[in-house]
């Protein structure tokens, strides 16, 4: 919110509620602290808290607009749990039919569709059972997430947690809250982390420990402020009344909305922890709408998630929009909230954290992936759109089967033509966008033969052709783009709507190509609309 719109602000404010004598919370941006624009060693600016008696407030705005050092000005918003569309009870299964012909050893695994192997009969399934099967790193990884609902099961560990709501930091029912009637952030817990093949209740995807940061009352509802400070205490930065982490998690996962445009102080908390490696992954929304007025999950720098049905039609609910990075399954999730409780729940909430599980598998790997990195692996795969995608992203389901093989060297059977800018060395880069390099980022691609089971002889180099959408792939078809002897080939000027490509390879004399592999994606995950406005 800039200083320039304040006053409406204020009197919204007041209007909400602020009584003679009662306190305000403002947040305020302190600038020039570093360059203007984004940097992980040293923000352009820092935000500050103030309480203010609401007598006061007024005089107090009027001072922070005045101060040349004084940035944006804000206030409070309310911020709640995406609830969920659906929830149905669930019943334990008999363990000696449970367990028998299972990969892991958690009764409660068959129920589990989402990890089943996508069929044509269920496209929406996301195979992950078959990707369990590939990794071998078993680094144990730290998720975090912001919520409310958190209770004691013997299928979690709860590594740490501060209830931020509260300003309380000791673990007790302050941070477990077993009064409360919903279990949201268990709920999505258990989805990226119960402890799997332990012979208890369902199986996680990732090996890692839960950090919970409660941000929201037992009614799902809570404060942005209280958000913000949530998410500077998962990535190690200090907070008021709690114990600081020795360091970040590796994820955070964040199932709540708000409505609006993302605060700054949030996104300068995202930023934050971007900066230390921290990966986000938010919920879209339960809303039908387009996402880019709904926070966090239009801030900067995270992946939002969209909810797909069994079939891979998109859930009627999720939102979407060109903010909604991936597709999750999250129509018809089983999972648990309590020891023993089991439910099918509807929501982006169930979507958000199986990304969230699968991004800690990534950073397992890859310790130094970001979120780019994450994206990039996650929408690199042959997985169609959505049957009724209408995500202005064009965001795909992802496949979990074809992650774990792209990220294990097995054999990557994703078409490779992807937008340059989607290797995580190039973002963000000036190289690609000034005018002197006589390239159109809009539709700047390369291809990547290392996804590819090609071969190549010393001397021989891979060539691209360009053929018409209306004609059959073969190098007589094709108009050479693009060459080179290294493993990536950069396309300049290329448009994937009209035409599809296809990569050979040629002698070092050029006089003979062979090895015809068509290598045209679907354009729909060309990402382009994130580089052209």
């Amino acid at each position: 919110m800039k200083k320039t719109t304040i006053a409406l602000a204020l009197g919204l404010g007041m209007a909400c509620g602020a009584h003679a004598g009662e306190s305000v919370d403002i947040m305020y941006e302190v600038i020039g602290t570093a360059g203007e624009a984004y940097s992980a060693e040293a923000p352009a600016s820092v935000w500050k808290r103030i309480s203010v008696d609401s007598d006061e407030l007024a005089e107090t705005v009027e001072r922070l607009k005045n101060d040349a050092t004084i940035g944006d000005i804000e206030f409070d918003q309310q911020i709640e749990m995406i609830r969920p569309v659906k929830e149905e009870k669930a019943y334990p299964s008999v363990r000696a039919q449970s367990v028998s012909g299972q990969s892991v050893s958690d009764p409660e695994f068959s129920q589990q569709q989402v990890w089943m192997e996508a069929t044509d009969e269920l496209p929406g399934r996301l195979s992950i059972e078959l990707g369990m099967g590939i990794y071998s790193n078993t680094k144990r990884m730290k998720i975090g997430f912001v919520d409310g609902g958190f209770a004691q099961t013997d299928d979690i560990v709860f590594a740490a947690g501060a209830n931020i709501e509260d300003g309380n930091d000791t673990w007790d029912e302050s941070i477990l809250d077993p009064s409360c009637t919903n279990r949201h952030g268990n709920q999505g817990a258990h989805l990226a982390a119960a402890e799997a093949n332990n012979g208890i209740g369902m199986a996680g995807i990732a090996n890692a420990d839960v950090y919970a940061a409660r941000a929201l009352r037992c009614d799902g509802s809570g404060s942005t402020f209280d958000f913000a400070d949530a998410v500077t205490y998962l990535i190690g930065d200090p907070v008021a009344g709690v114990t600081t982490l020795s360091g970040p998690v590796d994820v955070i996962n964040m199932s709540l909305t708000g409505i609006g445009a993302c605060p700054g102080y949030m996104q300068s908390a995202i930023d934050a922890g971007r900066a230390k490696g921290v990966v986000f992954v938010v919920a879209a929304g339960n809303d039908s709408t387009d996402v880019a007025n709904r926070f966090p999950a239009s801030c900067e720098g995270v992946i939002t998630v969209g909810a797909n049905r069994f079939d891979s039609e998109k859930s009627s609910f999720t939102n979407d929009g060109e903010e909604v990075d991936i597709f999750a399954t999250g129509s018809g999730v089983f999972t648990t909230s309590d020891s023993g409780d089991y439910v099918y729940v509807s929501g982006t909430s169930f979507s958000s954290p199986i990304v969230a599980g699968h991004a800690a598998l990534i950073k397992a790997v890859e310790p130094e992936a970001d979120e780019f990195r994450i994206l990039s692996l996650l929408t690199s795969t042959d997985r169609p759109a959505l049957e009724n995608g209408v995500a202005a992203s064009g965001a795909g389901i992802m496949d979990s089967f074809e992650l774990a093989r792209g990220l294990n060297d097995q054999t990557y059977v994703a078409r490779p033509l992807v937008h340059a800018m989607m290797h995580e060395d190039r973002m963000p880069s000036d190289a690609y966008t000034q005018a002197a390099a006589a390239l159109n980022t809009c539709n700047l691609y390369e291809v990547d033969t290392a996804k590819l089971d090609v071969v190549r002889g010393g001397g021989q180099f891979f060539k691209v052709f360009e053929v018409a959408k209306s004609s059959d792939f073969t190098v007589t078809n094709g108009v050479e783009v693009a060459s080179s002897q290294g493993s990536r080939v950069l396309l300049k000027n290329v448009d994937p709507t009209v035409n599809n490509y296809g990569l050979s390879v040629c002698n070092a004399d050029n006089s003979a190509c062979d090895q015809e592999i068509p290598v045209n994606l679907n354009v729909q995950k060309s990402f382009t609309n994130l580089y052209c406005s």
